[in-house]
């Protein structure tokens, strides 16, 4: 690790030593569950950034979230993520992926083309991590990314933003929402912005290192009655190459302390290949508020690509899923699962494969602390194999996970740990085809006091897999008047070792520090942040060709960028 991270480490542990008071963190929720649970009881390692972090942090793509979630990796600005090692790196027409992504609750397949969507009008990411097919009921081998965005309100509310950068880097954004009628009601988000060519950095191996983004949603949410609802969302967003169209509708009825819930999505993006999916979902579950709860569903999903490497290749998958928890005492839970999934390959190599996912967790809970051990298996593809042509059939992965999520100083210290093992005997991964893969990832938040905020998280990992063996990410905030302006300050230190995502295709280590100034006066915000402070112009790629030069891959950051955001809010 960098002298200078551990030296940051240890100023950052002697500070949090001093005495202090201040009131409690906020709670965070996770959708771990069909209905949110707060974070610290949901027996699942995962990060969740709310909408405070997304502002405070300038996050607008999934690299910028991924450096700040540990054992989450992202190949490119608009490229597939990676989940401890597993998930492609680059786009595999015809296979079912190995992170499940969702936006609003509605499966969008893998995670290539995210970023296509803007970042402005999301209100959470949640990043699960683990085999999750049974929870989610489509192939989670990696884990699981979520997405929400703001959705209808009750009252109005509105937000607009303005943004100026180095390079002559503009974004302009909106978001409107509100009721129409007592039971009709309404959001609408639009954003436009151009990230010029930066002289040396490019995004991704082959680009000119330009971004043009544009991006509309529009949901609309009607109460046929105080039981059942409907929402149609509707997006459109076009960046560089990549555009992407989407329609989903959701209906919801309430049936006394149960819930049936039936979703329709339909997406098509355009970019080097074209592909279009297709998905139904129908879940029964409960409202999650007794001992006993439950979670069924079925699910349909069928994905069409055009692509140069496979022709016109098809992937149609059936799953039923049924998820309990039983609540044995006020302390101790258990949880188990099961999902069949039926999955038709049509390309070169026609396949058709079924198989079997399973969950089995134990929970205890004690003096606001839990601690959980769980077992899993999932299936999907691990992303590194790079043969396009040869016949693709489901990689299995047996999961083990050890967990502590604990809360302190009258709520002011917050942190999650989570160990894990994967047996990799039945993994077809052109790293991993036998042994095993283990791992630990750590994250705190500590208010010092009034003025003082500090948090990180820490993710490492045995090699066995293409990920970093060390990833850190350490925070540090800090909030006061002046005069009738409050000012904030926020201070970063992102690192990630060097690694191979693939045999051929590996990145050096990456080291930035990111700063910005907010200062807030009634519904305005006015922030000047500074990304990559310490290297004005680092000028070489972030992905080399071969594992032998990484040896002088020490400095691959993109070059440092200086800019302004103005934020109108009426919230």
């Amino acid at each position: 690790m960098k002298p200078a991270c551990l030296q940051l480490s240890a100023l950052l542990c002697l500070t949090a030593a001093q005495p202090g008071g201040a009131q409690s963190l906020a709670e965070q929720v996770i959708s771990a569950r069909p209905s949110p649970v707060p974070l610290l009881q949901a027996p699942v390692s995962a990060t969740v950034l709310g909408i405070g972090d997304l502002d405070r942090f300038g996050i607008n793509t999934t690299q910028e979230i991924a450096l700040r979630s540990p054992a989450l990796t992202a190949y490119s600005h608009e490229g597939p993520l990676q989940l401890r090692g597993l998930g492609a790196v680059i786009d595999r027409p015809g296979v079912a992926p190995a992170i499940a992504v969702f936006s609003d609750g509605i499966y969008l397949g893998d995670s290539a083309g995210i970023d296509s969507a803007s970042f402005f009008d999301l209100e959470r990411v949640e990043i699960i991590r683990g085999p999750g097919g049974v929870r989610s009921g489509y192939n989670a081998l990696g884990g699981a990314i979520n997405l929400y965005s703001a959705q209808p309100t009750a009252t109005w509310q509105s937000k607009v933003l303005a943004e100026l950068g180095s390079d002559d880097y503009r974004a302009l954004q909106g978001l409107i929402r509100g009721p129409i009628t007592d039971q009709f009601s309404m959001s609408v988000a639009g954003s436009a912005g151009q990230q010029p060519h930066r002289e040396g950095h490019r995004y991704t191996p082959g680009d000119d290192g330009s971004r043009d983004t544009q991006y509309l949603r529009g949901a609309f949410t009607y109460h046929w009655t105080n039981l059942w609802y409907s929402t149609l969302q509707l997006v459109h967003s076009d960046s560089d190459d990549n555009e992407l169209d989407s329609a989903s509708l959701v209906n919801e009825i309430a049936l006394g302390g149960q819930r049936l819930k039936h979703t329709a999505s339909w997406y098509q993006r355009e970019s080097t290949d074209r592909s279009e999916a297709d998905a139904q979902t129908l879940t029964w579950y409960s409202d999650f508020a007794g001992r006993f709860n439950f979670d069924n569903g079925l699910s349909w999903y069928q994905s069409d690509e055009q692509s140069a490497e496979i022709p016109d290749p098809r992937i149609t998958a059936s799953s039923a899923w049924g998820s309990a928890t039983w609540s044995l005492t006020d302390r101790i839970g258990i949880s188990a699962g099961l999902r069949y999934t039926n999955e038709e390959k049509e390309s070169e190599h026609d396949r058709e494969d079924d198989y079997l996912d399973w969950h089995l967790g134990l929970d205890y809970s004690w003096r606001g602390q839990l601690f959980y051990a769980a077992a899993n298996t999932g299936h999907g593809d691990p992303g590194a194999r790079v043969a396009a042509h040869s016949p693709i059939e489901p990689d299995s992965l047996t999961a083990l996970e050890l967990g502590h999520k604990g809360q302190y100083l009258n709520g002011r210290l917050h942190t999650a740990t989570a160990v894990y093992y994967y047996d990799l005997e039945d993994l077809d991964d052109l790293r991993a085809g036998s042994g095993h893969a283990v791992g630990v990832e750590a994250q705190w938040h500590w208010i010092w006091n009034q003025h003082l905020n500090i948090g990180g998280s820490w993710g490492h990992s045995n090699g066995a897999l293409p990920a970093p063996r060390n990833q850190l990410a350490l925070s540090a905030s800090g909030q006061w008047r002046w005069g009738w302006v409050s000012m904030e300050a926020v201070l970063e230190y992102l690192y990630r070792e060097a690694y191979c995502a693939r045999q051929d295709l590996c990145a050096g280590s990456l080291t930035q520090w990111d700063g910005s100034l907010t200062a807030s006066y009634g519904l305005w915000r006015m922030t000047a942040y500074a990304e990559n402070i310490s290297d004005a112009d680092s000028g070489r790629d972030v992905w080399l060709a071969a594992p032998h030069t990484m040896a002088g891959a020490v400095s691959v950051n993109a070059p440092r960028s200086l800019g302004i955001r103005v934020t109108y809010q009426l919230w």
